[in-house]
């Protein structure tokens, strides 16, 4: 059960972060730029996106930290 869970959870920030990712370089894919603003606007989108990414690892692997510091404490008490 808990790897269904730990799975459905990665899926759900999976797909929070495609969103993200989305919404970041939607307008850098549907409006009409000349080549070199295109290039220009994808090279200033790649930091949020950077950002983003980042923020997902933290959020998706946050649940491991939490379990190996519980399995840790539980460790030095036993």
């Amino acid at each position: 059960m808990i790897k269904v869970m730990s799975i459905a959870w990665y899926l759900l920030i999976g797909i929070f972060w495609l969103v993200s990712l989305y919404i970041v370089f939607y307008d850098a894919f549907n409006v009409f730029f000349p080549k070199s603003i295109r290039r220009q606007k994808l090279i200033h989108d790649i930091i949020p996106a950077l950002i983003f990414t980042v923020i997902a690892l933290i959020i998706a692997l946050l649940p491991n930290f939490i379990g190996a510091a519980i399995q840790w404490i539980i460790s030095l008490l036993h």
